[in-house]
């Protein structure tokens, strides 16, 4: 069977996309920004000990009966035992810590699972998603790594654990950050389509297009790598239950492939009354806190300065970005609108550098999954805010080197009988790399300043 041999694995720096006789001089990555988080914490008008609770809420662990760990319903199958477990860095909200806290995971409490090859103690958080389905799961659903087998609340419940030695079938996706998810949720979708429409003759120049994501409920999707919801609560109940096996609708379906052990383990706990002392069924009361949570957090805040980059250098840095393009996907503000509850969230013109659309980004990041309208190579231009604290870049944390990870934006696809479709973000990497290396080092120094 052939192994997995992701590219980003074997892959270090800018090697992984040029030969060394390319790299007489080149940018160098700032890396992660050091001191406090510059994010984490509520926005304005939201009552401090209600954010500390949905906060809690966010950081807890969960075990299958809740005797091992104060949370209640993991399993049978996960890839982590607490949301705050993967989105850690550099604040809970975040995305991935520096250190791998599956690896841990896999073993916990007795359980008899293998670390897949692909999920390395100093890499990112992953989960997978499959191609093509396999049993109960759809194509684009996540199979998740480990099981409960073992695990000393397992109670007799046996699974054997999927085999991911084969990548053929795999895509990989690692946690992506949650900070400002209020904000972007009270983006109206007439702010989204009139910014898709504007400057429409440098993008038409530059090759960008862009089209919204319209999911199973008809709505603009805002959340996800594809932006596969528009909906907050069912963002937070997918990530439940595909990624903690948590079921926020009762006990098991049968038509789910679990031993008869499992149902038996999972089908008393969900009749006890005592089994999930903060779970009601009728309001979805897991799903609910962790979206509460995500509501409230305020968006990252830019820096003006840090280490030894200068705040010349960032305005410096923040022009060519525009100039080269970058900015016509990676919009530095959409305005919210007026119909949140909390103030904090109103009438502000909040700074994710994304426009929240649907581009083709070319084979090099095509991931092989169609979620709702969005293709193999689309993605949704990814919120830049809270990059200077970030540790793995790309959809699957292919890099942690932001360089590498801009030019990985450019490249071709083959559709069909059409022989090539390029990346919509070639031509402002072209651009890009047109510029000097003083002055591509400074559109790094003001992407790790944000």
């Amino acid at each position: 069977m052939k192994h997995l041999s992701l590219a980003w694995l074997a892959c270090s720096g800018a090697a992984c996309l040029m030969g060394a006789a390319d790299l007489p001089s080149r940018p160098v990555d700032p890396g992660v920004r050091a001191g406090a988080p510059s994010a984490g914490g509520p926005v304005a008008g939201v009552v401090n000990p209600y954010f500390v609770n949905v906060r809690n809420a966010f950081n807890q662990e969960y075990s299958v009966t809740g005797d091992l760990e104060p949370g209640a319903g993991l399993g049978p199958r996960f890839n982590g035992t607490s949301c705050g477990g993967c989105h850690a860095f550099p604040a809970p909200g975040g995305s991935s810590p520096r250190r791998n806290p599956q690896i841990g995971m896999a073993a916990a409490h007795g359980a008899t699972n293998t670390v897949p090859s692909f999920v390395r103690a100093d890499g990112p958080v992953v989960a997978a998603r499959l191609k093509a389905g396999v049993g109960a799961v759809e194509p684009g659903g996540v199979l998740p790594l480990f099981t409960v087998s073992g695990r000393a609340d397992a109670y007799g419940c046996t699974l054997k654990q999927p085999d991911f030695r084969d990548a053929a079938n795999a895509s990989l996706r690692i946690p992506s950050p949650v900070f400002g998810a209020g904000l972007i949720d009270n983006i109206p979708d007439t702010v989204i389509l009139a910014n898709g429409q504007a400057h429409a003759v440098e993008k038409r120049a530059l090759g960008i297009d862009g089209r919204p994501n319209i999911d199973s409920d008809g709505a603009i999707g805002k959340f996800g790598w594809k932006a596969q919801h528009h909906s907050l609560t069912r963002f937070a109940e997918e990530a439940y239950q595909t990624e903690m096996g948590v079921r926020n609708g009762g006990s098991y379906s049968r038509a789910e492939p679990l031993t008869e052990a499992c149902y038996a383990v999972y089908d008393a706990a969900y009749a006890d009354p005592n089994f999930a002392p903060s779970y009601d069924q009728n309001s979805g009361a897991f799903a609910f806190l962790f979206t509460e949570f995500m509501r409230f957090l305020e968006a990252p805040r830019a820096v003006n300065e840090f280490a030894a980059v200068s705040t010349e250098s960032i305005v410096k840095g923040r022009g060519l970005f525009e100039t080269v393009g970058c900015a016509l996907c990676h919009t530095p503000t959409l305005r919210t609108g007026n119909n949140a509850e909390i103030s904090g969230l109103n009438g502000r013109d909040a700074a994710l550098y994304s426009d929240l659309l649907l581009h083709h980004m070319g084979a090099q990041l095509a991931d092989g999954i169609v979620q709702e309208r969005a293709e193999s190579d689309e993605f949704r231009t990814a919120p830049l805010w809270g990059l200077g604290q970030r540790v793995f870049f790309l959809h699957d944390g292919r890099t942690s080197d932001l360089f590498v990870a801009i030019l990985n934006h450019a490249g071709n696809v083959h559709v069909g009988s059409d022989p090539v479709r390029p990346s919509e973000a070639t031509g402002a990497i072209d651009r890009f790399r047109q510029l000097g290396p003083s002055e591509q080092q400074a559109v790094l120094n003001f992407l790790r300043s944000l």
